[in-house]
């Protein structure tokens, strides 16, 4: 995830980068209308 650009690396640990919180909320939308 980290080469990706989704995931980066800071002194706290790991956070979600803003693509990588756009690609989740991408796929969080998908999963959800094939579930309807």
């Amino acid at each position: 995830l980290e080469s990706a650009g989704f995931v980066a690396k800071q002194k706290n640990g790991r956070v979600i980068t803003p693509a990588g919180a756009s690609f989740l909320d991408g796929v969080a939308y998908t999963v959800s209308k094939e579930n309807q």
